[in-house]
């Protein structure tokens, strides 16, 4: 799961380059098609098809850097001890709606809303499918359907104060503006609300 969402907050990144996009595309196609079957049935394909998939996802990330999902992460990890890779799963199915839903007023990437829009649309179609929800849905069932819980409350962070500790220490600023829509704090407290 880390592998996958670092090629989708690559893909989605404001840094985001032809090169980095390409590797990030590949990493997206390889991790749809192999991760069930690796975590549940895994072999020596899957195996080899997501390890490439890991380093396609680690050289777009290395060009463009990380996003929110990866900086709220943190504090989930370092305060309820949830494991990263499940850590920064947690926000993707949200972001990708968020995200789809930019405005012009609300654009980081200097490129434009189109062409974030445009990136966006690519992005959903590597994972083969056609609309933001069906995105995020994808994402839900994948979680699902590899043991991972996918709401707040049954991994221990049940409390308003669980939320404004994720909120107080996940809202990296240089992290967050790699994003190409502006996350504010009350969007992001919106964000970790629905996944409660």
């Amino acid at each position: 799961m880390d592998a996958l969402t670092q090629a989708i907050e690559s893909h989605w990144n404001i840094n985001s380059t032809d090169e980095s996009k390409i590797y990030s595309k590949k990493a997206i196609e390889l991790i749809i098609s192999n991760l069930v079957k690796v975590v549940n049935a895994p072999d020596k394909e899957s195996r080899k098809n997501m390890a490439i998939a890991a380093n396609f996802a680690g050289k777009a990330i290395n060009i463009t850097k990380t996003t929110a999902c990866h900086a709220i992460s943190y504090p989930i990890t370092s305060y309820f001890n949830v494991p990263h890779g499940h850590a920064v799963a947690l926000t993707l199915p949200s972001m990708i709606i968020f995200n789809s839903e930019i405005e012009e007023k609300d654009c980081q990437d200097s490129r434009g809303i189109l062409f974030v829009k445009n990136a966006l649309k690519d992005l959903i179609s590597y994972m083969k499918a056609s609309n933001f929800e069906e995105a995020k849905d994808i994402i839900l069932t994948l979680m699902h359907d590899i043991g991972l819980e996918t709401n707040l409350q049954s991994l221990g962070i049940k409390s308003q104060e669980d939320i404004e500790i994720i909120i107080k220490n996940g809202f990296n600023p240089s992290r967050v503006k790699n994003n190409p829509r502006v996350l504010t704090e009350s969007k992001l407290r919106l964000i970790l609300g629905e996944i409660r």
